[in-house]
């Protein structure tokens, strides 16, 4: 779903349901005739989606972030989007590709308009194709922290990206197979002070600070929080950037669970079971969130450290044990 606005913490849960990618050879050659799909088909694709109605662009969504984004549309409550006639700056890169499934990335600026800021720095999304009869569908989507920590790939003179192969994921100081893993493990660790491998930042420390002082503010009602997190089964995709590193994409539910200690948890109005469950009291409720996320994992000499990027995060389902 096109944002116009990021209105929601990059990770954790509260009691009311707000939450919370030059070592290897080579960047590809010239165009070749066996490309499955060129930039400008690429282009075409991407643009027909971002200029498409929410219900329309919901629809050809997939995984984690059709399951946000149904969610969202369940407990909106005013009239849901419309098409977006300013979609400004876009970026298409695509990688030589001669057999299915084929996919690209796609980096969307808004275009600001009279009377209207820029409410994000940026967005990538992940368009993939199954088949040759198959749809194209949208997998990942994150917004930029910064319009600084836009990724920058290795492009060929042709002005097509690397898609790195996992045989090649040893390259780098964390395989782009186990950034996901990483992330959760370190998250529910909960050491903000551990840094050696991610850098800070909002999806790292400040997430890790986020969830002590919810714990802190649950303290004084009685509450226990305690968090699980495991990636998801969207695709992990990584593409070549030109210091060497490698851009992720990647996917991360995040479970919280509060508990009553004293008075029972009252919640007051429906969540439709997504922001919240139906109207109660409860000794314990669950949140389950997913977070899909963008970082880049350096080449393994490197002293830089993993670093998140970007994020599209969303409460997908609540649910509670009747007190």
């Amino acid at each position: 779903m096109r944002m116009s606005t990021l209105t929601t913490r990059l990770l954790g849960a509260s009691c009311a349901g707000a939450l919370l990618i030059g070592c290897l050879a080579g960047c590809g050659s010239a165009s070749a005739s066996s490309d499955l799909i060129t930039l400008a088909q690429a282009r075409a694709v991407a643009q027909t989606w971002l200029h498409a109605s929410d219900a329309t662009q919901v629809s050809e969504e997939r995984g984690s972030l059709q399951r946000i984004d149904e969610a969202m549309a369940l407990v909106r409550t005013g009239p849901a989007p419309t098409p977006d006639p300013q979609v400004g700056e876009d970026t298409i890169w695509v990688a030589h590709q001669s057999r299915y499934p084929i996919s690209f990335l796609c980096f969307d600026k808004p275009a600001a308009s009279a009377g209207r800021a820029m409410a994000v720095e940026g967005q990538l999304f992940r368009f993939s194709k199954a088949s040759a009869s198959a749809p194209w569908t949208v997998t990942h989507q994150g917004v930029l922290l910064s319009l600084g920590s836009r990724p920058s790939l290795a492009l060929d003179s042709s002005g097509y990206a690397q898609i790195v192969s996992p045989q090649d994921y040893g390259k780098f100081k964390v395989s782009p197979a186990q950034v996901g893993r990483d992330w959760g493990a370190y998250l529910q660790a909960a050491n903000g002070s551990d840094a050696r491998e991610f850098a800070p930042g909002p999806l790292t420390t400040q997430a890790i600070q986020d969830d002590k002082q919810q714990n802190d503010a649950g303290v004084a009602k009685h509450y226990n929080y305690s968090y699980a997190y495991a990636p998801t089964d969207d695709p992990v995709d990584a593409y070549l950037l030109r210091d060497g590193g490698a851009l992720v994409l990647l996917g991360l539910q995040v479970t919280t669970h509060i508990v009553a200690q004293a008075a029972p948890i009252q919640v007051t109005q429906d969540g439709k079971g997504v922001s919240d469950p139906a109207p109660g009291w409860y000794h314990d409720v669950t949140y389950v969130a997913l977070a899909l996320a963008l970082f880049t994992t350096p080449p393994k000499d490197s002293a830089v450290k993993v670093t998140g990027i970007g994020a599209y995060t969303g409460t997908v389902t609540a649910t509670g044990t009747k007190a």
